[in-house]
């Protein structure tokens, strides 16, 4: 738990993809609060799937990063999560589901 919400840098780090966030989050919860960071913004719908697609790589990226001794960054974390989003383009074009794609990640997308 440490590593994921306490530690100075992903504090921090947390702190800058609430803002990043922020347009996406809105309008689904008040708040990207600790618990959202850790279990995801319940309870489903198409707007906050993309917000706990992105918690999730979020949650991957701090450990990768502190496991690799790195201080996780907004910058370096949206790189990598372009890189995610593209393979899930791709996978949604092989299954020729373009449009569901833009529907889901389509607002994502756009702040990035």
């Amino acid at each position: 738990l440490r590593t994921f919400v306490e530690c100075p840098y992903t504090e921090k780090f947390w702190e800058n993809i609430g803002k990043w966030l922020r347009p996406l989050v809105f309008p689904y919860t008040a708040e990207l609060d600790s618990l959202n960071m850790l279990f995801g913004i319940v309870p489903y719908s198409l707007g906050n799937h993309c917000v706990n697609h992105c918690l999730i790589y979020c949650r991957f990226f701090i450990h990768s990063e502190t496991r690799n001794s790195n201080k996780p960054t907004l910058n370096k974390f949206i790189q990598y999560y372009k890189y995610i989003l593209q393979i899930e383009k791709e996978t949604f074009i092989v299954r020729n589901e373009l449009k569901l794609f833009s529907k889901l990640f389509g607002k994502i997308v756009n702040i990035m």
